[in-house]
């Protein structure tokens, strides 16, 4: 996900869920309230995206507006969270499987073993 967003792609992304729902006024105030609670535009896309992709919510219950995501903001944030570290994981899992050890072949040559004397243990002459 491209990590460079910004407000008008905030709103292209609220038009795109709202659809006939969109009202431009209310998003703008919702996106300059978010934003002053501390919200990045990047969080907003990411909580839109959740609440709209992952958990296929209507926009007929948004009133035109994206104020659903003060409600929803850390429970969309924990859902990329877990994901980002998943993908992590991923790309480490793949590239250990594309990982070649390097493997050397070594020849042990041992001595020839010696017959081991036999100890008379009587001398009959």
């Amino acid at each position: 996900m491209n990590f460079n967003i910004q407000e008008r792609d905030v709103i292209r992304v609220a038009k795109r869920y709202l659809g006939v729902y969109y009202s431009d006024q209310k998003v703008k105030r919702n996106i300059k309230s978010l934003v002053a609670e501390g919200k990045t535009y990047k969080d907003i896309y990411q909580s839109l995206v959740y609440w709209y992709d992952i958990k296929l919510n209507l926009p007929s219950k948004s009133n035109g507006g994206i104020s659903i995501v003060s409600y929803i903001y850390s429970e969309a944030m924990q859902y990329f969270d877990k994901k980002d570290k998943i993908d992590a994981n991923k790309e480490k899992l793949s590239e250990l499987k594309n990982y070649e050890s390097e493997t050397k072949e070594v020849t042990i040559t041992s001595q020839a073993l010696k017959k081991p004397k036999s100890i008379k243990l009587f001398d009959l002459e």
